[in-house]
């Protein structure tokens, strides 16, 4: 009986550490996705400010130009 348990407690204790192995890769791959996203929600941010400037020197561009 001591071998059967032996063998019960060897399974049981790989089948946790796979558990925890993927539990831990599942919240690093939860980390990386977000570091990701917040990565693309700041280049996104920036293009939008570089946009809005731009947009703002072709009209006072258009401005000057069709006054004078």
């Amino acid at each position: 009986m001591k071998c059967g348990q032996t063998v019960v407690g060897l399974l049981l204790k790989t089948f946790a550490t796979k558990m925890g192995i993927s539990a831990i890769t599942e919240a690093e791959e939860v980390r990386i996705q977000g570091e990701k996203e917040d990565r693309e929600e700041s280049v996104l941010a920036l293009l939008g400010i570089i946009g809005t400037i731009l947009n703002l020197l072709v009209i006072i561009f258009v401005y000057i130009y069709t006054t004078f």
